[in-house]
């Protein structure tokens, strides 16, 4: 794995991918953000049609009736809806907040890509057949809709902003494309073979060995990363974050260092890089008389990076964590502990194992029962069987099932990771 960007959860305590930062989420009081510092011929007896109205008139009007057919036609396809309204109930146990009545329910979805919310009230997926679609998530109607080329799909539709527009960026094969998220126009550009691409910044990172390219345009450039540093995020304005164990940087597009510095409170043993999160660079920082570990959360803004907060947090035995961000940016699940950005809180949730984590609240496991809690989120119990939403829309929560009229007579458990998601609004609206 390149020295040159976060590594998974499996290779080590930090994180390249996620839908957790397309923009920084808003900081703690006193936290400054980033930024600031962007006519008709005469008739003959016996004279034919094209006499009588025209040559020229005829080939306008037959302009004018192709280009009517082609926007009706366009219109049609463009109005598809490719999603499923004729869903009488979800066919499980409905999480306890949101009616079994669904709203809609997508077609089959392309394994391991979930579906992303766009904005709140719309929803990226990726089909089995390979078409993105951004849904309206009130009623399921299609925006828009892409087909995809041959190549893997590397991750989910992610937001972003690419040229100054929002878009969703997916890395399909070796390419990088993205669409705009107004109507769906389409770009790409061609990455490297083995590059990763993250979206943890403003703009998309790509990096390729021990080069990265903040994407700001699709005529990018690579810079090299010193060595002992990792790359977390890219800004518009081409600015990249570094991290490592003894300090931060900012380079510029051209690769020349802006700013640098150490961390504000030094200490031995060196903490570890976890992540980037809203605007904010997280560090573990070991004790080193064998208590209690720290995280910490430093502010990234334009200039510098400064230290904002830090917290007790359990690690496990082999000190291996992993940090599971919000889609909000503003908080996530640190192995044991809630990490609350906005507050600077960090709470320990005991024997506590991460599930998912949605826009306000995380779903996890203590002592073989399903709870469920969250920054403003009391801590709950789900009943035996209760299905767990993989995302939150502002028309409700988008829950995986079996797809509609499946038989589950069975015993399929509408838990699992199927192929499809229903749309169920809150109960008090749920019919």
């Amino acid at each position: 794995m390149p020295p040159s960007l976060v590594r998974s959860h499996a290779d080590g305590p930090v994180r390249p991918f996620g839908r957790d930062a397309a923009r920084p989420g808003t900081p703690p009081v006193g936290v400054p953000p980033r930024g600031g510092g962007r006519h008709r011929a005469r008739t003959r007896p016996g004279a034919s049609v094209v006499d009588h109205v025209g040559l020229p008139w005829l080939v306008g009007l037959g302009v004018v009736l192709l280009l009517v057919v082609t926007l009706s036609v366009w219109t049609l396809l463009a109005g598809r809806v490719d999603t499923i309204r004729d869903v009488a109930r979800y066919p499980g146990t409905a999480p306890a907040e949101w009616g079994p009545a669904a709203t809609w329910a997508s077609p089959p979805l392309l394994p391991d890509v979930d579906p992303v919310v766009v904005g709140g009230d719309a929803v990226a997926l990726v089909s089995s057949d390979r078409t993105l679609l951004l849904v309206s998530a009130a009623d399921g109607t299609v925006r828009w809709r892409a087909a995809l080329p041959e190549g893997d799909v590397h991750g989910e539709p992610a937001l972003t902003r690419i040229d100054g527009t929002d878009v969703l960026a997916l890395h399909v094969g070796g390419r990088l494309r993205w669409w705009e998220t107004a109507d769906g126009t389409h770009h790409e550009t061609g990455i490297p073979e083995g590059s990763i691409v993250s979206t943890l910044g403003e703009v998309p990172l790509v990096a390729t060995g021990s080069q990265v390219t903040p994407m700001t345009t699709r005529h990018a450039r690579p810079v090299s990363v010193p060595p002992g540093m990792v790359a977390l995020a890219a800004h518009e304005d081409g600015q990249i974050t570094l991290a490592g164990p003894t300090g931060w940087a900012h380079l510029g597009p051209d690769g020349a260092t802006r700013s640098h510095g150490g961390w504000e409170n030094a200490s031995s043993p060196a903490p570890t890089v976890l992540g980037y999160t809203g605007g904010f660079v997280l560090l573990v920082r070991p004790d080193a008389g064998g208590g209690p570990a720290t995280v910490e959360a430093h502010a990234d803004r334009t200039t510098d990076v400064r230290h904002v907060f830090g917290g007790p947090v359990v690690l496990p035995p082999d000190g291996r964590v992993t940090w599971s961000a919000s889609p909000s940016g503003s908080w996530g699940v640190l192995g044991r502990a809630l990490v609350d950005l906005r507050t600077g809180r960090v709470d320990d949730l005991g024997g506590w194992s991460t599930s998912t984590v949605t826009a306000d609240r995380a779903y996890g496991h203590i002592e073989g029962q399903t709870v469920v809690v969250g920054p403003s989120i009391p801590r709950g119990v789900l009943a035996s069987g209760e299905a767990i939403p993989v995302a939150l829309t502002t028309a409700g929560a988008l829950v995986r099932g079996p797809a509609p009229h499946t038989d589950t007579s069975a015993g399929t458990d509408p838990r699992r990771r199927d192929d499809t998601v229903y749309l169920l609004p809150a109960r008090r609206t749920a019919s």
